[in-house]
């Protein structure tokens, strides 16, 4: 089922049919705690080094999306996360 929603620091865009790349301009949500971009096929390319930015970051679902490469080294910089 699609889900999108916003709530303080989460953003859940979770089988929305996401297409294409997760832009590098992700890195400038800096408050960002949670991001589920699950079930998102069409979503995919490189992760954007940028991810690493979000130093807030506890959660990053990318289940069942297209992203091809390695894990970019800029996510050893979150600390917090309970969940990859």
């Amino acid at each position: 089922m699609p889900f999108c929603s916003n709530v303080a620091g989460k953003e859940i865009l979770s089988s929305i049919s996401l297409s294409r790349i997760l832009s590098e301009e992700i890195g400038s949500l800096s408050d960002l705690q949670d991001l589920e971009l699950s079930f998102n096929p069409h979503l995919g390319g490189t992760l954007p080094t940028q991810l690493g930015y979000l130093t807030q970051l506890q959660t990053l679902s990318m289940q069942s999306c297209s992203f091809i490469g390695p894990i970019p080294a800029s996510l050893s910089n979150l600390f917090f996360y309970t969940f990859l």
